[in-house]
C-alpha cells in the first residue's frame, strides 16, 4: 500500500506518476500539494479521491521533463 505523504525531492523524483493537488484559500491564492507514486492505478485512485483538489496527473515515463497528462 502506498502512503499519502509527501516525498522529499530525492524520492519524489524517482517515482513515475505524480499528482498535484491545489487548495484555495479565500483570497483566491492556492496551496500546492505534491505526491508522487509508482504505479498508474494507485496514481488514478488517489486523484479520484482528491478530484475535487486534482490540479494535474502526471506520467513522467522514465524521463524528467515533458510528461504525459492523464485524467480521471
Amino acid at each position: 500500500m502506498t502512503s499519502t505523504k509527501q516525498m522529499d525531492n530525492y524520492e519524489y523524483d524517482f517515482m513515475r506518476y505524480h499528482v498535484e493537488l491545489r487548495k484555495y484559500t479565500e483570497d483566491g491564492d492556492y496551496i500546492e500539494d505534491h505526491f508522487a507514486f509508482e504505479t498508474r492505478s494507485e496514481a488514478l485512485t488517489f486523484a479520484k479521491t482528491n478530484k475535487t483538489a486534482v490540479y494535474s496527473i502526471h506520467d513522467y515515463e522514465d524521463r524528467d521533463y515533458d510528461p504525459k497528462n492523464l485524467y480521471i
